[in-house]
């Protein structure tokens, strides 16, 4: 399966080199890769319909959570 959506870098999630930063690759990668789930019937709202959201959605907070604390360290 392949999936591909655009995306403009913006000057914030750029550092000083002008070189896209590692916590805002990670945050693009994880929002791409949530479109593609729902694009395939696979997002959250699927997922809670059949039960099965609760190890997913804890996976995702604690990357979110991860990402936050990353990006207050760089």
């Amino acid at each position: 399966m392949q999936y591909r959506e655009e995306h403009q870098i913006e000057f914030s999630e750029c550092d000083e080199n002008q070189h896209l930063k590692l916590p805002s690759m990670v945050d693009l990668l994880m929002q791409v890769s949530e479109h593609q789930l729902d694009k395939g019937g696979a997002g959250t709202d699927d997922l809670m319909a059949q039960g099965k959201v609760g190890l997913l959605r804890s996976i995702i907070l604690i990357l979110k959570d991860c990402l936050r604390r990353l990006k207050k360290l760089l």
